[in-house]
């Protein structure tokens, strides 16, 4: 029997199964996925053989979709979605694929969007009790590449509670999950056009400093290791504004004594007058 939920969180939580999953989808499906993904009560296991099923609402994407027509934006993403599957433990012996969507239905008077995710996924997606993922979506609406948003997914796995971690992943498996089996075979136009545009999208947009160590093996790229911590920049940020207050309320009080002098040597000049 399905499910339909009908959360509104500002996060998405999935296994560590679907983060490390092989797919290939546009940004606008990836948005999507995750505005879906957030309306499931993810602790919750869904019935025997059922599915999830949840309504996305143009009024709960904005922000989300930086396009002018949002409607048009998420219609197309759910089409494509339609025919978009998902490999997990694709670097392993035995890899298994499954499809992302079962269904979608437009209610273009409504403004909705109906979709029902496979079984599969469903599982995966609800009934989460340990070794999962949580991704906020404001963070995402910022950024503006796919690969940015998967690369964000693949250190939130590791992030700790004080903000930090590191990551350490094979090129090979960097790849992969990210989509590009078969493109980039070269680590030159892989680092230009996949991994540096993505880190110095985080870098400006997240709340991370995120540096990368480029590790050999013999003459090769190997491994990449990607480290992260929490930015200071809002306590700054936060100093500099209580500095600013502080200036503002002694420039404000200079001029209250100043105009009550101005005033004081006024009223002197009234009574020493001679009318």
């Amino acid at each position: 029997m399905d499910r339909q939920d009908d959360f509104n969180k500002n996060h998405s939580i999935q296994s560590n199964d679907l983060i490390r999953a092989a797919y290939s989808v546009t940004l606008g499906e990836k948005k999507l996925l995750l505005k879906a993904i957030s309306k499931i009560d993810s602790f919750n296991p869904i019935p025997k053989d059922g599915c999830i099923v949840v309504d996305i609402k143009v009024s709960e994407c904005i922000g989300l979709f930086n396009k002018g027509n949002i409607w048009r934006e998420m219609s197309k993403a759910a089409s494509l979605l339609q025919s978009r599957t998902v490999t997990l433990f694709p670097t392993s012996d035995t890899r298994e694929e499954i499809s992302w969507v079962d269904t979608s239905t437009y209610y273009e008077k409504k403004s909705l969007i109906r979709i029902k995710f496979g079984h599969t996924v469903s599982k995966k997606l609800t009934g989460i009790i340990e070794k999962y993922t949580q991704v906020e979506l404001l963070d995402v609406g910022q950024l503006k590449s796919v690969h940015s948003v998967r690369l964000l997914e693949l250190l939130k796995q590791v992030e700790t509670s004080q903000k930090q971690g590191w990551l350490k992943i094979s090129v090979e498996e960097f790849r992969v999950v990210m989509g590009l089996d078969g493109k980039y075979p070269t680590f030159g136009p892989l680092y230009t056009r996949v991994i540096e545009p993505a880190l110095t999208e985080l870098n400006k947009n997240s709340n991370w400093n995120i540096t990368l160590e480029k590790v050999k093996k013999g003459k090769a790229i190997h491994m990449l290791l990607f480290t992260f911590t929490k930015k200071l920049q809002k306590v700054f940020d936060l100093k500099e504004t209580k500095k600013s207050t502080a200036e503002n309320s002694v420039k404000q009080n200079l001029t209250k004594q100043q105009s009550r002098k101005n005033i004081t040597a006024a009223i002197m000049d009234i009574h020493d007058t001679s009318w």
